[in-house]
């Protein structure tokens, strides 16, 4: 998984000269990886993934995909790539079957793909219902079909979860994996919630407010929460505590009972216990709490 399927090279971009909405973006994708690009709403998620297609215009050498400078091959590049972005864009009064019909003309496809990719989002149960009639669940899978009829090496998926209930998330999910394993697809997806994701990604870039926080494997992620804890603390004077810790930590959580305090190096606390007691504050329980994925991508988010 050594080579990168597509690059961002210091990627800036802005509707305008008052607000830029991309910093200096540098992506990685590994080619066959599921890449999961994280960040709250109106981090830059979208916007990015429209540059990665074209659909919004980037510097010349800001965009590389299949080694190839998207400003110059873009055509050549867009008929390896397929795309569901926001929602799908089909037509409620036709079946599955019709609208996948009208998409391989535009695609040019052979027939039997229709087929092909009713069977790999599971729709062939329902390829002749409307889709008006369709969960929605079914019409994301339904969009990911579209996406998937030219036979696309490098998918991009634009919050496929989105709005789903947990049957559908799921469905989702199992839907992503089989894609990368057994159809061999590299795929980026974006998501504001890494708990729907963190179970399928093999990498992560983490995005706030344009800005990449944090790019890498799944394994580096894992790494960067077993290095970080958060300290709960029961102290004589919790107010007090806070305010000495908040110039070094961030103070998660203040109350007359316990103070945390998150982004604690392991090899800190003795450190941080030694300071308060020196500083006259008694320390009745001092407790170290496992951050979580989810902790970390808050903790990133929120500073």
């Amino acid at each position: 998984m050594g080579h990168l399927i597509a690059q961002t090279h210091h990627l800036n971009f802005s509707f305008s000269s008052s607000k830029q909405l991309l910093h200096d973006l540098n992506l990685n994708i590994p080619q066959g990886s599921i890449y999961c690009f994280l960040g709250p709403n109106g981090a830059g998620k979208t916007t990015t993934l429209r540059l990665l297609l074209g659909l919004l215009k980037a510097d010349q050498n800001a965009i590389s995909i299949f080694d190839q400078q998207l400003f110059f091959n873009r055509m050549s590049i867009l008929r390896r790539v397929g795309a569901l972005i926001e929602e799908p864009s089909v037509y409620l009064h036709l079946t599955g079957r019709e609208n996948l019909k009208i998409y391989r003309l535009c695609y040019s496809c052979d027939k039997k793909r229709v087929d092909e990719v009713l069977e790999i989002v599971d729709l062939h149960h329902a390829d002749k219902q409307p889709v008006k009639t369709y969960s929605l669940g079914m019409k994301q899978r339904l969009g990911i079909a579209i996406a998937l009829l030219h036979d696309p090496e490098f998918l991009i998926l634009d919050e496929p979860t989105n709005g789903l209930d947990p049957q559908g998330i799921i469905e989702i999910r199992l839907l992503i994996k089989r894609l990368n394993t057994d159809f061999l697809k590299t795929i980026l997806i974006s998501s504001h919630l890494l708990s729907e994701v963190e179970k399928i990604a093999t990498h992560f870039g983490i995005i706030h407010k344009g800005r990449l926080l944090f790019q890498g494997s799944r394994e580096a992620l894992l790494k960067l929460k077993s290095d970080s804890h958060s300290v709960e603390l029961e102290t004589t004077n919790n107010e007090k505590a806070a305010v000495l810790l908040g110039d070094r930590f961030r103070i998660r959580k203040i109350n007359h009972a316990v103070l945390q305090v998150s982004s604690v190096g392991k090899e800190e606390i003795p450190t941080l216990s030694a300071f308060l007691v020196k500083k006259n504050i008694g320390i009745y329980r001092i407790g170290v709490l496992a951050n979580n994925l989810e902790d970390i991508f808050i903790e990133m988010v929120s500073s």
